[in-house]
């Protein structure tokens, strides 16, 4: 059985041109369906004026769950004023470009 969960909002934050955008989409879609939550998330584009400002800070990709960054510790952010690529470090202590 299925099990649901609190609702939960979940932004990505990406570049159009970023090579972790699939990966990140994947990692979403296998994260959501082991909780057993609806597969629906916001996409913004750092780019697209209609992106909030806040969001735009953020390197590509930037997972946020209910406006929590998934990279980062509780009080810590990850924004930044510069252009920037986002790395993670996996479950097995190596860099990678998507969270994990």
């Amino acid at each position: 059985m299925r099990q649901t969960t609190d609702a939960l909002r979940i932004d990505m934050v990406f570049d159009r041109d970023c090579p972790n955008v699939e990966r990140t989409r994947s990692m979403i879609r296998s994260a959501l369906g082991e909780v057993g939550a609806d597969v629906d998330w916001t996409e913004w584009d750092r780019d697209d004026p209609a992106t909030p400002a806040e969001l735009r800070d953020y390197g590509s990709p930037t997972v946020l769950v209910n406006g929590r960054d998934v990279g980062c510790d509780d009080n810590e952010t990850a924004q930044s004023d510069a252009n920037s690529c986002r790395v993670y470090i996996d479950d097995c202590g190596c860099l990678c470009g998507a969270p994990s």
